[in-house]
């Protein structure tokens, strides 16, 4: 809101210092070339050009892994972490094996995935397409309507570690031989969990990808204050509403892994969204005509969105400020 109030505030106050250089000029007698320019100003006005945006990075959220219970037996290490239910009951006897094996079990909380993601610069230009139509001229002063169309083309991807919801922990039991058992066709069985044997650990490690990707159409209508000078340079303000269609597809895929890098866990997620974002922006530039038909545009801009393009994997905040450079044809 205070950038808002500024802007206006600036707007009004160029505005004014315009209107008033305008009126002490109208006192003095007016040369035939600014005849000429204000006749040439109520023809319509083509546009075609570069727009570059100043976006913010994109916050990701990733899918989520839930909580994990591993086990890995003293002979094979850490590295052998696995599934809880998918190993204890199957560590076999070997010949000649030990009647009791330590083991360990190893606990970690969920996994939340969140991070930021650039938008490079390519993702920052759009080509842009404008038409303008004076409707109001009093000497060098011109009050014109126009409309720009642009089309921005996102396709983003972060990594993210995982924050766990709680420390990992290890807790430490016992692999006792069967009683009775044929070694090497019998399984170890598991104790109970040692009184006292739980520490924090940190064996295991989480990570994800998320990716954005979005089509971006907007289309802005306003109006434009532009002043003349004799040699063809033109001053201008500009300010209007603004329409957005963010056409986006998000994707998150997350992974838990053991100190070897074998994946234990994974969660995948996807969520596609169509979203009207309305808007307003105000620049302030100058142009250039080389003769009466041709010319040159370079203006200053800043947009506000009036809510978020967002997923449920990923959130894209609008505001910005840009440029556009467009070439110019006078009809």
């Amino acid at each position: 809101m205070l950038r808002t109030f500024f802007s206006t505030a600036l707007a009004f106050a160029v505005a004014g210092l315009l209107f008033s250089v305008s009126a002490q000029e109208q006192a003095q007698p007016q040369p035939a070339a600014v005849v000429a320019e204000s006749a040439a100003g109520s023809q319509l006005i083509f546009s075609l050009g570069l727009s570059y945006r100043n976006f913010h990075s994109i916050s990701f959220k990733g899918a989520a892994v839930p909580a994990y219970q591993g086990v890995f037996s003293i002979l094979e290490g850490p590295d052998g972490i696995g599934s809880y239910a998918d190993k204890v009951n199957n560590y076999l006897w070997p010949v000649g094996g030990a009647l009791v094996v330590d083991a360990y079990v190893v606990t970690s909380a969920g996994y939340a995935f969140s991070g930021n993601g650039g938008t490079g610069f390519q993702e920052s230009l759009a080509p842009v397409l404008g038409l303008e139509m004076p409707f109001y001229n009093d000497g060098r002063m011109t009050l014109s309507a126009m409309a720009n169309l642009q089309f921005f083309d996102f396709d983003t991807a972060a990594g993210m570690p995982g924050k766990a919801g709680a420390q990992e922990y290890t807790e430490t039991f016992s692999l006792i031989a069967p009683f009775g058992g044929i070694p090497g066709v019998d399984y170890y069985l598991p104790s109970g969990v040692w009184p006292g044997s739980r520490v924090d650990s940190n064996y295991l490690r989480a990570g994800g990808k998320s990716t954005f990707d979005m089509q971006l159409y907007e289309l802005d209508l306003g109006l434009k204050l532009a002043y003349a000078f004799n040699n063809g340079l033109e001053v201008n303000l500009a300010a209007g509403p603004s329409l957005s269609l963010a056409d986006m597809e998000s994707s998150s895929y997350s992974v838990l892994r053991n100190p070897a890098g074998t994946a234990l866990a994974s969660r995948r997620a996807r969520d596609n969204d169509l979203e009207y974002i309305f808007g307003a922006y105000f620049s302030c530039g100058a142009s250039y005509w080389f003769n009466e038909h041709y010319g040159l545009s370079l203006d200053l801009r800043y947009d506000e969105a009036f809510s978020h393009a967002d997923t449920q994997l990923a959130d894209l905040n609008l505001d910005s400020w840009g440029g556009m450079l467009k070439f110019l044809c006078r009809f």
